[in-house]
């Protein structure tokens, strides 16, 4: 068996293992702004594409009325292609919508986890019970205690966090800002980052946007920490 107080502490400790430092951020927020902004123009142009492709399901299936009104196909005949279409609107309509919320929902996303690196430890040091179940149950699946140590799979968007949090001390992992201007920093900024740094803030993109399923990590929005 394993005291209450020791498993939190571990819990605590994998937390505080997330914790990324407040440049990285600072720079990870002006990064996934700033691509966000490149990306707008194919997203408009996915939906565009996706809403024409829906119409024409509609005139399709009016036309199909129309014929089958004009006795121009038999019953069956309606039914059978009918069916089709009515597919085929459906998976238009789930499209639409699926692209739509993504593109709404996914740099909220992303800032919900930062906060949550951020702040977690601290949340759930100072929680009561409620929220601890909160963070350990958005933390990962899969947990485990093996000779009382515990095991969890963290979620795939919080493993760049952990890159980032257990490198920060390396000089060669973290960010360089340039001897420049104020006014000049933040663009800088952008392209001044390490390897490491792009690489996971890459990775923790792809994550974010690849998630399905419920979103665990909006419970940052209840915390005041």
């Amino acid at each position: 068996m394993i005291e209450i107080k020791d498993l939190e502490q571990q819990i605590a400790d994998i937390l505080g293992d997330l914790r990324i430092p407040p440049e990285f951020d600072e720079w990870a927020m002006d990064w996934l702004k700033t691509e966000n902004h490149k990306e707008a123009d194919s997203r408009d142009d996915i939906l565009k594409n996706q809403q024409q492709e829906y119409q024409e399901c509609l005139k399709k299936i009016d036309n199909l009325i129309d014929m089958r009104a004009g006795n121009e196909i038999t019953e069956q005949q309606f039914k059978d292609k009918k069916s089709k279409l009515v597919q085929e609107k459906i998976k238009l309509q789930e499209l639409l919508k699926d692209t739509d919320k993504r593109v709404d929902d996914w740099l909220e996303r992303a800032e919900e986890v930062l906060i949550f690196a951020k702040n977690a430890k601290l949340a759930f040091e100072n929680g009561n019970l409620q929220r601890k179940r909160e963070i350990l149950n958005t933390l990962g699946s899969n947990l485990l205690l093996i000779d009382r140590k515990l095991r969890i799979n963290l979620e795939n968007c919080l493993l760049p966090m952990k890159k980032i949090s257990l490198g920060s001390g390396n000089k060669k992992s973290g960010f360089e800002p340039l001897d420049l201007p104020c006014n000049k920093r933040k663009n800088t900024a952008l392209g001044g980052a390490r390897p490491v740094w792009l690489s996971a803030i890459r990775e923790f993109r792809t994550a974010i946007k690849e998630h399905r399923g419920y979103w665990k990590f909006k419970i940052v929005r209840k915390w005041q920490v």
